[in-house]
């Protein structure tokens, strides 16, 4: 039997869900496009990025600023290895140090990072995240900034992505921002809330003095 034509309304709904799929992926990607934006490296800069994971950001960092000085922080080995054969892989220069963010400023020495960059998760309670945050002031270098990431909670259903329900408001920014500057941190500020691979990720910036 011959297959059944597929009818118009039917392809034109199936494009209407690609098109909604691919919005859903490129709100995931806004936060990591703002991210950069703000960070914007340049060759004269020493770059941290603590908690690096598998390198991705790490990497792109040193793409974008060939010369500039990158290194990457975690205390995951398996972690530091993925970014060790992707850094060999691309022909980058990263310099990995094995150990945790709240050590930070035991690492750097005299080579202070004029901007660092910092995921915080949902799982670290308040008391971690101010010595974590004491530690990423005292080791950036004077009037270099500290870009944060930080996991609010879970990202709001796929169906009301799709239908474009507004995001909800961030209305706990005032209390992380209030912990940045007991940690010595000026012109603190938020640059949003943005949809993530499940969670919801506010972005955060402050400068050292």
């Amino acid at each position: 039997m011959a297959n059944a034509p597929v009818s118009q309304p039917f392809i034109d709904g199936a494009v209407r869900w690609a098109n909604a799929l691919g919005a859903v992926a490129e709100g995931d990607a806004r936060w990591r496009r703002a991210l950069a934006a703000d960070v914007n490296p340049q060759d004269c800069d020493v770059i941290l990025d603590v908690r690096c994971g598998h390198g991705a950001l790490t990497l792109a960092l040193a793409e974008a600023a060939p010369k500039a000085i990158v290194m990457g922080l975690d205390h995951r080995p398996e972690a530091l290895a993925r970014t060790r054969a992707k850094a060999a892989q691309s022909g980058r220069t990263l310099h990995l140090i094995d150990g945790h963010a709240r050590d930070v400023a035991s690492y750097v020495n005299e080579l202070r990072p004029t901007k660092i960059i910092c995921a915080l998760s949902a799982e670290d309670a308040p008391t971690d995240r101010r010595h974590i945050l004491a530690a990423l002031r005292a080791a950036l270098a004077p009037r270099g900034t500290l870009h944060l990431m930080e996991a609010v909670g879970p990202a709001p259903p796929l169906l009301a992505r799709l239908l474009g329900a507004p995001p909800a408001p961030d209305d706990d920014a005032a209390m992380m921002m209030d912990m940045m500057r007991q940690a010595g941190f000026v012109g603190v500020m938020t640059l949003g809330l943005f949809p993530g691979q499940g969670v919801m990720v506010r972005l955060l910036r402050g400068t050292a003095p």
